[in-house]
């Protein structure tokens, strides 16, 4: 499918790293200029498998009321687990694309079910959003995979009667076939 000139950039940015050899090779069939060809591959309850190419990522892009993207979550499995220093196995990398006018210094937070939050930095930040790319740890992984619900949770500064606050933004995402996504990547 063809995407619109907004949606193609998110995509872009939360794909960059992991597609970048596909979109190349797409870009060198003569597609027209700027545009990047992602294919659905297949859907997994709310998750979709989106590929460039060979090059694939599971993903769910969350829309607002006026149905405008303000949310994009692509997860990119890794072909072999990676071990941190700390011990950690390492199953792959989310690459979660916000809306702009968050507050940097407070990063994403992730809550799932009714554990605790936990946060991961924005990395960068463009004229399409700000973008997090946090490690899928095992263990987070298995909490997806057995969570019945997660928020994203987002930090922006809001004008209040003259006065400028904090508002923390929770975006819910669905985790309904999750575990079918992970695995067939």
């Amino acid at each position: 499918m063809m995407l619109n000139r907004s949606l193609r950039a998110l995509m872009a940015a939360a794909l960059a790293l992991p597609l970048a050899a596909g979109v190349a090779a797409a870009q060198d069939k003569k597609e027209a200029p700027g545009k990047v060809a992602v294919k659905v591959r297949e859907k997994h309850g709310d998750w979709e498998i989106r590929c460039v190419s060979d090059k694939c990522v599971m993903a769910q892009t969350f829309k607002d009321a006026n149905k405008r993207p303000v949310l994009d979550v692509t997860i990119r499995k890794l072909k072999s687990a990676r071990k941190t220093k700390k011990g950690a196995v390492i199953l792959g990398v989310a690459h979660i694309l916000t809306p702009l006018k968050v507050q940097i210094p407070e990063g994403l937070g992730l809550k799932i079910d009714d554990g605790p939050a936990r946060s991961a930095p924005y990395v960068v930040c463009s004229q399409v959003g700000c973008l997090s790319r946090p490690p899928l740890t095992a263990d987070l992984v298995d909490e997806l995979k057995n969570g019945k619900k997660a928020d994203f949770l987002t930090v922006i500064e809001i004008a209040d009667k003259g006065k400028i606050v904090k508002r923390v933004v929770v975006t819910p995402i669905s985790l309904t076939g999750f575990t079918k996504a992970f695995e067939a990547l």
